[in-house]
């Protein structure tokens, strides 16, 4: 018997996820992070800081690990980040990053709506 790990299980990929938008950047940032915030208070497992108005520091706590990106608010998209993805938790991620590509893009609508009204 091989004492060697699969590299299936220690295999990593980045995961970029980008949001498009026809917002200002004024407006862009305040989707953004209202989304942002909104998802970390209602999920726990996502904890990071602003380090500057446009871009999140994120970390993902996952069991036995944490994951490690940012979220960049641009000026035609909002990029959702993850550094290195074990393959084990690629469905972990995948359903997270369609949580906030949802969440990202109903804040961007109400957004829109507020502006018109």
């Amino acid at each position: 018997m091989s004492s060697k790990k699969s590299s299936k299980n220690t295999k990593t990929n980045p995961v970029t996820h980008q949001i498009a938008h026809d917002l200002s950047p004024e407006l862009a940032e305040k989707a953004g992070r209202k989304a942002i915030n909104g998802y970390a208070k209602q999920h726990s497992q996502l904890t990071g800081r602003w380090e500057t108005p446009t871009l999140y520091r994120l970390e993902i706590k996952v069991p036995f690990s944490k994951l490690t990106g940012f979220v960049k608010i641009k000026e035609h998209a909002i990029v959702f980040h993850i550094d290195h993805v074990p393959s084990m938790f690629a469905g972990f991620v995948s359903k997270a990053v369609d949580v906030i590509d949802e969440s990202v893009k109903l804040t961007i609508n109400k957004t829109k709506l507020e502006q018109k009204g």
